[in-house]
Protein backbone atom coordinates (compact mmCIF):
# COMPACT_ATOMS: atom_id res chain seq x y z
CA UNK A 1 0.00 0.00 0.00
CA UNK A 2 1.24 3.37 -1.04
CA UNK A 3 0.51 6.91 0.44
CA UNK A 4 -0.30 10.09 -2.13
CA UNK A 5 -0.43 13.49 -0.74
CA UNK A 6 -2.45 15.45 -3.65
CA UNK A 7 -4.24 18.66 -4.13
CA UNK A 8 -7.77 17.92 -5.02
CA UNK A 9 -7.16 19.09 -8.40
CA UNK A 10 -4.86 16.37 -9.14
CA UNK A 11 -5.57 13.01 -7.59
CA UNK A 12 -2.65 10.19 -8.21
CA UNK A 13 -3.71 6.76 -7.66
CA UNK A 14 -1.41 3.70 -6.94
CA UNK A 15 -2.15 0.43 -5.01
CA UNK A 16 -1.65 -3.08 -3.57
CA UNK A 17 -3.59 -6.13 -3.38
CA UNK A 18 -4.54 -7.74 -0.82
CA UNK A 19 -6.15 -11.21 0.30
CA UNK A 20 -9.86 -10.60 0.91
CA UNK A 21 -11.08 -11.21 4.07
CA UNK A 22 -14.73 -12.89 4.73
CA UNK A 23 -17.20 -12.66 1.93
CA UNK A 24 -19.72 -9.35 1.94
CA UNK A 25 -23.22 -9.57 2.86
CA UNK A 26 -23.67 -9.30 -1.24
CA UNK A 27 -23.73 -12.48 -3.19
CA UNK A 28 -20.01 -13.00 -5.09
CA UNK A 29 -20.40 -14.05 -8.33
CA UNK A 30 -18.65 -17.21 -9.02
CA UNK A 31 -18.55 -18.41 -12.33
CA UNK A 32 -16.74 -21.10 -14.29
CA UNK A 33 -17.42 -19.95 -17.70
CA UNK A 34 -17.46 -16.47 -19.27
CA UNK A 35 -19.80 -13.64 -17.70
CA UNK A 36 -22.12 -12.48 -20.22
CA UNK A 37 -22.60 -8.76 -20.26
CA UNK A 38 -25.58 -8.28 -22.24
CA UNK A 39 -27.04 -9.54 -25.30
CA UNK A 40 -28.65 -7.08 -28.53
CA UNK A 41 -29.55 -7.66 -32.23
CA UNK A 42 -28.39 -5.35 -34.14
CA UNK A 43 -29.17 -4.27 -37.92
CA UNK A 44 -27.20 -2.34 -40.09
CA UNK A 45 -26.86 -0.79 -43.55
CA UNK A 46 -23.64 0.24 -45.12
CA UNK A 47 -23.74 2.00 -48.52
CA UNK A 48 -19.94 2.01 -50.58
CA UNK A 49 -19.98 4.54 -53.42
CA UNK A 50 -17.82 5.15 -56.36
CA UNK A 51 -17.58 7.25 -59.82
CA UNK A 52 -16.99 5.57 -62.80
CA UNK A 53 -15.64 7.36 -65.79
CA UNK A 54 -15.33 4.51 -68.33
CA UNK A 55 -14.51 0.61 -67.51
CA UNK A 56 -16.01 -2.75 -69.67
CA UNK A 57 -16.48 -4.34 -66.42
CA UNK A 58 -16.23 -2.79 -62.78
CA UNK A 59 -16.62 -4.83 -59.21
CA UNK A 60 -16.77 -3.15 -55.37
CA UNK A 61 -16.63 -5.59 -52.22
CA UNK A 62 -17.93 -4.90 -48.62
CA UNK A 63 -16.76 -7.40 -46.00
CA UNK A 64 -19.55 -9.28 -43.83
CA UNK A 65 -19.63 -9.57 -40.33
CA UNK A 66 -17.71 -12.51 -39.01
CA UNK A 67 -19.33 -15.61 -36.79
CA UNK A 68 -17.64 -16.04 -33.67
CA UNK A 69 -18.59 -17.09 -30.38
CA UNK A 70 -19.66 -13.39 -29.23
CA UNK A 71 -21.52 -12.96 -32.49
CA UNK A 72 -23.43 -14.34 -34.72
CA UNK A 73 -24.63 -13.22 -38.25
CA UNK A 74 -28.32 -13.74 -38.98
CA UNK A 75 -29.16 -12.07 -42.65
CA UNK A 76 -27.14 -10.25 -44.83
CA UNK A 77 -28.38 -9.08 -48.76
CA UNK A 78 -26.89 -6.86 -51.03
CA UNK A 79 -28.38 -4.48 -53.89
CA UNK A 80 -26.19 -3.33 -56.71
CA UNK A 81 -27.34 0.48 -58.91
CA UNK A 82 -27.71 0.68 -62.35
CA UNK A 83 -28.64 -2.69 -62.64
CA UNK A 84 -25.74 -4.04 -61.71
CA UNK A 85 -24.93 -7.95 -59.51
CA UNK A 86 -24.64 -8.43 -56.11
CA UNK A 87 -23.61 -11.79 -54.66
CA UNK A 88 -22.48 -12.78 -51.27
CA UNK A 89 -19.27 -15.22 -51.36
CA UNK A 90 -17.74 -16.17 -48.03
CA UNK A 91 -18.20 -13.13 -46.04
CA UNK A 92 -18.07 -10.52 -49.17
CA UNK A 93 -20.67 -9.35 -50.43
CA UNK A 94 -19.86 -8.11 -54.21
CA UNK A 95 -21.11 -5.96 -56.40
CA UNK A 96 -20.57 -6.31 -59.89
CA UNK A 97 -21.22 -4.38 -63.56
CA UNK A 98 -20.55 -4.88 -67.21
CA UNK A 99 -19.90 -1.70 -69.71
CA UNK A 100 -20.48 1.07 -67.04
CA UNK A 101 -19.70 4.49 -68.29
CA UNK A 102 -19.38 7.82 -66.14
CA UNK A 103 -21.47 6.12 -63.49
CA UNK A 104 -21.59 6.88 -59.36
CA UNK A 105 -21.99 2.85 -58.78
CA UNK A 106 -23.31 2.15 -55.66
CA UNK A 107 -23.25 -1.14 -53.78
CA UNK A 108 -24.89 -1.61 -50.48
CA UNK A 109 -25.37 -4.28 -47.71
CA UNK A 110 -27.54 -4.57 -45.15
CA UNK A 111 -26.90 -7.31 -42.16
CA UNK A 112 -28.86 -8.83 -38.94
CA UNK A 113 -26.22 -9.24 -36.08
CA UNK A 114 -26.84 -11.18 -32.47
CA UNK A 115 -24.42 -9.80 -30.09
CA UNK A 116 -23.00 -11.19 -26.58
CA UNK A 117 -21.37 -8.98 -24.64
CA UNK A 118 -18.66 -11.50 -22.40
CA UNK A 119 -16.24 -10.83 -19.53
CA UNK A 120 -13.68 -13.95 -20.25
CA UNK A 121 -12.99 -15.67 -17.43
CA UNK A 122 -9.41 -16.21 -16.70
CA UNK A 123 -8.22 -17.74 -13.02
CA UNK A 124 -4.99 -18.87 -14.34
CA UNK A 125 -3.54 -17.08 -17.59
CA UNK A 126 -0.15 -19.00 -17.08
CA UNK A 127 3.46 -17.58 -17.69
CA UNK A 128 5.72 -16.58 -20.17
CA UNK A 129 7.55 -18.70 -22.26
CA UNK A 130 4.30 -20.51 -23.66
CA UNK A 131 4.75 -24.12 -23.44
CA UNK A 132 3.19 -25.33 -26.62
CA UNK A 133 4.22 -21.72 -28.57
CA UNK A 134 5.41 -24.03 -31.50
CA UNK A 135 2.13 -25.03 -31.95
CA UNK A 136 1.32 -23.86 -36.07
CA UNK A 137 -2.10 -22.17 -35.44
CA UNK A 138 -0.20 -19.52 -33.23
CA UNK A 139 3.02 -19.53 -35.04
CA UNK A 140 1.64 -16.54 -37.22
CA UNK A 141 0.60 -14.67 -34.36
CA UNK A 142 3.78 -13.86 -33.03
CA UNK A 143 5.79 -12.88 -36.61
CA UNK A 144 6.76 -9.28 -37.20
CA UNK A 145 5.03 -7.97 -40.44
CA UNK A 146 4.74 -4.43 -42.07
CA UNK A 147 2.40 -3.11 -39.26
CA UNK A 148 3.23 -5.13 -36.49
CA UNK A 149 7.21 -4.40 -37.36
CA UNK A 150 8.89 -5.35 -34.17
CA UNK A 151 12.51 -4.26 -34.11
CA UNK A 152 15.04 -3.67 -31.83
CA UNK A 153 13.99 -0.76 -30.02
CA UNK A 154 10.38 -1.97 -30.03
CA UNK A 155 12.05 -5.37 -27.64
CA UNK A 156 14.23 -3.04 -25.27
CA UNK A 157 10.92 -1.05 -24.59
CA UNK A 158 8.66 -4.07 -24.12
CA UNK A 159 11.65 -5.74 -22.25
CA UNK A 160 11.83 -2.52 -20.16
CA UNK A 161 7.90 -2.11 -19.30
CA UNK A 162 7.61 -5.61 -18.08
CA UNK A 163 10.70 -6.31 -16.32
CA UNK A 164 11.04 -9.97 -14.50
CA UNK A 165 7.21 -10.07 -14.79
CA UNK A 166 6.12 -13.45 -16.23
CA UNK A 167 2.36 -13.95 -15.07
CA UNK A 168 0.68 -13.16 -18.99
CA UNK A 169 -2.17 -10.74 -17.48
CA UNK A 170 0.11 -9.07 -15.69
CA UNK A 171 2.52 -8.98 -18.39
CA UNK A 172 -0.48 -7.30 -20.25
CA UNK A 173 -1.41 -4.98 -17.81
CA UNK A 174 2.16 -3.56 -17.80
CA UNK A 175 2.00 -2.89 -21.21
CA UNK A 176 -1.80 -1.75 -21.74
CA UNK A 177 -0.70 0.75 -18.60
CA UNK A 178 2.48 2.35 -20.41
CA UNK A 179 0.69 3.09 -23.56
CA UNK A 180 -2.71 4.64 -22.04
CA UNK A 181 0.03 6.73 -20.38
CA UNK A 182 3.02 7.09 -22.95
CA UNK A 183 0.12 7.32 -26.57
CA UNK A 184 -1.23 10.19 -27.29
CA UNK A 185 -4.62 9.64 -28.77
CA UNK A 186 -5.36 11.84 -31.71
CA UNK A 187 -8.50 12.75 -33.65
CA UNK A 188 -6.12 15.25 -36.21
CA UNK A 189 -2.78 14.66 -36.68
CA UNK A 190 -0.60 13.22 -38.69
CA UNK A 191 -1.97 9.94 -38.64
CA UNK A 192 -3.90 10.32 -42.06
CA UNK A 193 -2.36 7.54 -43.14
CA UNK A 194 -2.02 4.20 -41.14
CA UNK A 195 0.99 3.62 -39.37
CA UNK A 196 2.98 0.84 -38.06
CA UNK A 197 4.18 0.30 -34.52
CA UNK A 198 7.70 1.90 -35.01
CA UNK A 199 6.36 4.88 -35.73
CA UNK A 200 3.94 5.08 -33.17
CA UNK A 201 6.98 4.15 -30.59
CA UNK A 202 8.51 7.03 -32.09
CA UNK A 203 6.40 9.92 -32.43
CA UNK A 204 3.88 8.83 -29.32
CA UNK A 205 0.55 9.48 -31.00
CA UNK A 206 -2.33 7.41 -32.72
CA UNK A 207 -5.51 6.28 -33.23
CA UNK A 208 -6.75 2.74 -32.78
CA UNK A 209 -5.24 1.26 -35.48
CA UNK A 210 -1.92 2.57 -34.55
CA UNK A 211 -2.23 1.73 -30.71
CA UNK A 212 -2.99 -2.21 -31.76
CA UNK A 213 -0.12 -2.31 -33.79
CA UNK A 214 2.21 -1.18 -31.10
CA UNK A 215 0.48 -3.21 -28.39
CA UNK A 216 0.81 -6.05 -31.20
CA UNK A 217 4.46 -5.61 -31.36
CA UNK A 218 5.10 -5.02 -27.86
CA UNK A 219 3.08 -8.51 -26.83
CA UNK A 220 4.04 -10.66 -29.84
CA UNK A 221 7.96 -9.58 -28.98
CA UNK A 222 7.68 -11.17 -25.56
CA UNK A 223 6.00 -13.81 -27.16
CA UNK A 224 2.17 -13.79 -26.49
CA UNK A 225 0.50 -14.55 -29.85
CA UNK A 226 -1.63 -11.35 -30.80
CA UNK A 227 -4.01 -10.73 -33.45
CA UNK A 228 -5.06 -7.71 -34.73
CA UNK A 229 -9.24 -7.02 -35.18
CA UNK A 230 -11.21 -4.77 -37.49
CA UNK A 231 -14.87 -3.77 -37.25
CA UNK A 232 -17.51 -1.38 -36.60
CA UNK A 233 -17.56 0.02 -32.19
CA UNK A 234 -19.80 3.27 -31.50
CA UNK A 235 -18.61 6.76 -31.63
CA UNK A 236 -19.33 10.19 -30.66
CA UNK A 237 -21.25 10.36 -33.64
CA UNK A 238 -22.38 7.03 -34.32
CA UNK A 239 -20.91 3.80 -35.32
CA UNK A 240 -17.51 3.93 -37.29
CA UNK A 241 -14.60 1.82 -38.23
CA UNK A 242 -12.61 0.28 -35.53
CA UNK A 243 -9.06 -1.46 -34.90
CA UNK A 244 -8.27 -3.66 -31.35
CA UNK A 245 -6.48 -6.86 -30.63
CA UNK A 246 -6.83 -10.01 -28.85
CA UNK A 247 -4.58 -12.18 -27.09
CA UNK A 248 -3.82 -16.00 -26.39
CA UNK A 249 -4.38 -17.80 -22.96
CA UNK A 250 -2.50 -20.83 -23.09
CA UNK A 251 -4.29 -22.05 -20.04
CA UNK A 252 -7.76 -21.29 -20.98
CA UNK A 253 -7.05 -22.10 -24.53
CA UNK A 254 -8.76 -18.76 -25.70
CA UNK A 255 -8.64 -15.73 -27.08
CA UNK A 256 -9.62 -12.70 -25.48
CA UNK A 257 -10.17 -8.80 -26.43
CA UNK A 258 -7.57 -5.95 -25.95
CA UNK A 259 -8.97 -2.87 -26.76
CA UNK A 260 -7.06 0.05 -25.88
CA UNK A 261 -8.92 2.87 -27.33
CA UNK A 262 -12.27 1.39 -25.59
CA UNK A 263 -10.71 0.27 -22.66
CA UNK A 264 -12.09 -2.65 -23.20
CA UNK A 265 -9.04 -5.57 -21.30
CA UNK A 266 -10.43 -8.90 -21.21
CA UNK A 267 -14.05 -8.44 -22.06
CA UNK A 268 -16.21 -7.15 -24.88
CA UNK A 269 -19.50 -4.88 -24.55
CA UNK A 270 -22.30 -6.10 -26.39
CA UNK A 271 -22.39 -3.61 -29.47
CA UNK A 272 -19.27 -3.75 -31.29
CA UNK A 273 -19.40 -5.49 -34.35
CA UNK A 274 -16.25 -7.56 -35.43
CA UNK A 275 -15.24 -8.21 -39.21
CA UNK A 276 -11.58 -9.85 -39.61
CA UNK A 277 -9.24 -10.41 -37.31
CA UNK A 278 -5.67 -11.84 -38.73
CA UNK A 279 -1.79 -12.39 -37.62
CA UNK A 280 -1.83 -8.88 -40.49
CA UNK A 281 -4.75 -7.07 -41.67
CA UNK A 282 -4.47 -5.80 -45.48
CA UNK A 283 -6.09 -1.88 -45.22
CA UNK A 284 -8.90 -1.32 -46.65
CA UNK A 285 -10.70 -4.56 -44.80
CA UNK A 286 -14.15 -3.05 -45.33
CA UNK A 287 -13.90 -2.10 -49.14
CA UNK A 288 -12.08 -2.37 -51.97
CA UNK A 289 -10.34 0.74 -53.38
CA UNK A 290 -9.20 3.55 -52.06
CA UNK A 291 -10.79 5.84 -54.36
CA UNK A 292 -14.26 4.46 -53.29
CA UNK A 293 -16.32 6.51 -50.98
CA UNK A 294 -18.04 4.73 -47.65
CA UNK A 295 -21.69 6.66 -46.70
CA UNK A 296 -24.42 6.14 -44.74
CA UNK A 297 -23.03 3.82 -42.43
CA UNK A 298 -26.59 3.49 -40.23
CA UNK A 299 -27.16 1.01 -37.33
CA UNK A 300 -30.28 0.97 -36.16
CA UNK A 301 -31.36 -1.31 -32.65
CA UNK A 302 -34.23 -4.31 -33.35
CA UNK A 303 -34.26 -4.07 -29.15
CA UNK A 304 -33.50 -1.69 -26.77
CA UNK A 305 -29.19 -1.95 -26.83
CA UNK A 306 -27.82 -0.64 -23.04
CA UNK A 307 -24.72 1.25 -22.59
CA UNK A 308 -22.00 -0.92 -21.75
CA UNK A 309 -21.26 0.04 -18.94
CA UNK A 310 -24.71 -0.45 -17.56
CA UNK A 311 -24.38 -3.98 -18.06
CA UNK A 312 -21.03 -4.18 -15.94
CA UNK A 313 -22.86 -2.16 -13.00
CA UNK A 314 -25.76 -4.85 -12.58
CA UNK A 315 -23.52 -7.69 -12.26
CA UNK A 316 -21.91 -7.07 -8.77
CA UNK A 317 -18.15 -7.80 -10.59
CA UNK A 318 -16.72 -5.26 -8.14
CA UNK A 319 -17.37 -3.24 -4.81
CA UNK A 320 -15.84 -0.09 -3.66
CA UNK A 321 -15.39 0.56 0.09
CA UNK A 322 -14.36 3.81 1.63
CA UNK A 323 -13.36 4.77 5.06
CA UNK A 324 -14.60 7.33 6.01
CA UNK A 325 -18.11 6.97 4.24
CA UNK A 326 -18.13 11.08 4.35
CA UNK A 327 -15.78 13.42 4.98
CA UNK A 328 -16.20 16.79 7.58
CA UNK A 329 -13.50 19.17 7.28
CA UNK A 330 -12.33 22.58 7.60
CA UNK A 331 -11.54 24.86 5.09
CA UNK A 332 -7.86 23.83 3.31
CA UNK A 333 -6.63 21.32 5.90
CA UNK A 334 -5.56 17.77 4.53
CA UNK A 335 -8.29 14.90 4.65
CA UNK A 336 -7.34 11.35 4.08
CA UNK A 337 -9.72 8.89 2.04
CA UNK A 338 -9.12 4.95 1.96
CA UNK A 339 -10.82 3.70 -1.12
CA UNK A 340 -10.48 -0.62 -1.31
CA UNK A 341 -11.68 -1.88 -4.88
CA UNK A 342 -13.09 -5.04 -4.19
CA UNK A 343 -13.27 -8.40 -6.96
CA UNK A 344 -15.55 -10.08 -6.74
CA UNK A 345 -15.19 -12.98 -9.40
CA UNK A 346 -12.82 -15.84 -9.95
CA UNK A 347 -11.14 -13.87 -12.48
CA UNK A 348 -8.29 -11.34 -13.34
CA UNK A 349 -10.03 -8.10 -13.73
CA UNK A 350 -8.50 -4.88 -15.57
CA UNK A 351 -10.29 -2.12 -15.19
CA UNK A 352 -9.86 2.28 -15.39
CA UNK A 353 -9.89 3.72 -11.72
CA UNK A 354 -10.65 7.62 -11.67
CA UNK A 355 -11.56 10.65 -9.49
CA UNK A 356 -13.76 13.05 -10.38
CA UNK A 357 -14.38 16.28 -8.03
CA UNK A 358 -17.29 17.00 -8.37
CA UNK A 359 -19.13 21.06 -8.38
CA UNK A 360 -15.28 21.69 -7.23
CA UNK A 361 -14.39 23.21 -10.64
CA UNK A 362 -13.33 20.25 -11.58
CA UNK A 363 -12.93 19.23 -15.04
CA UNK A 364 -14.31 15.54 -15.91
CA UNK A 365 -10.77 13.74 -17.21
CA UNK A 366 -10.29 10.55 -17.81
CA UNK A 367 -6.96 9.23 -16.39
CA UNK A 368 -5.87 7.18 -18.78
CA UNK A 369 -2.93 6.09 -17.32
CA UNK A 370 -5.01 4.85 -13.94
CA UNK A 371 -5.52 1.35 -15.31
CA UNK A 372 -5.72 -1.11 -11.93
CA UNK A 373 -5.44 -5.02 -12.43
CA UNK A 374 -7.37 -7.01 -9.59
CA UNK A 375 -6.83 -10.52 -8.80
CA UNK A 376 -9.08 -13.01 -8.79
CA UNK A 377 -11.32 -12.74 -5.79
CA UNK A 378 -8.93 -10.18 -4.31
CA UNK A 379 -8.71 -6.40 -2.83
CA UNK A 380 -6.73 -3.27 -3.57
CA UNK A 381 -6.54 -0.31 -1.34
CA UNK A 382 -5.50 2.90 -2.11
CA UNK A 383 -4.90 5.78 0.73
CA UNK A 384 -5.63 9.59 -0.93
CA UNK A 385 -4.32 12.38 0.68
CA UNK A 386 -5.77 15.98 -0.75
CA UNK A 387 -6.29 19.44 0.51
CA UNK A 388 -10.05 20.87 0.92
CA UNK A 389 -10.77 23.46 -0.61
CA UNK A 390 -10.75 26.92 0.84
CA UNK A 391 -14.69 27.89 0.31
CA UNK A 392 -16.74 26.30 2.90
CA UNK A 393 -19.81 23.91 1.45
CA UNK A 394 -20.73 20.48 0.77
CA UNK A 395 -18.58 18.86 -2.46
CA UNK A 396 -18.44 15.65 -3.84
CA UNK A 397 -15.87 12.93 -4.69
CA UNK A 398 -16.66 10.19 -7.16
CA UNK A 399 -14.73 7.35 -7.79
CA UNK A 400 -14.95 5.65 -10.95
CA UNK A 401 -14.04 2.05 -12.18
CA UNK A 402 -16.19 0.42 -15.22
CA UNK A 403 -17.47 -2.12 -12.98
CA UNK A 404 -18.92 0.41 -9.88
CA UNK A 405 -19.14 3.53 -9.19
CA UNK A 406 -19.42 5.51 -5.19
CA UNK A 407 -19.68 8.98 -4.58
CA UNK A 408 -18.34 10.75 -1.00
CA UNK A 409 -19.99 13.87 0.81
CA UNK A 410 -17.46 16.22 1.24
CA UNK A 411 -18.22 18.56 4.13
CA UNK A 412 -16.18 21.81 4.69
CA UNK A 413 -17.30 23.76 7.29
Amino acid sequence: MKKIIVALLSLGLFGSPLKTGQDTAQKRVSETKDIVLGKTTIKYKIDLKCKVENGRDFSLFIHCPVNDLSQKLITANGKANYGGKAELQKRILKCGWSDVENKNLECTLEALIEKEGKLYMIENPGKLPIDDITAEHLRAYLKPSYYVDINEKIKKKALEIVGEEKNILKVVHKLVKWINRNIKYVVNGDTESIKPASWVLEHRIGLCDEFSHLFAAFARSLGIPTKLVLGYAPSINGFGLHAWTEIYIPNEKKWIPIDLTYYEWGWSDPYKIKLASSAELHYPIFYSCKECELKNIWFGKKIDLLNSEDYLMQKNIVDIYTNPKFIDCKPGTISKIEIVLKNNIDSYLQTNFYIVGNNLGIERKFLRGDVVLLEPNREKKFEIYFVSPIKRGTYHIDIHTQFKSRTIVLNVK
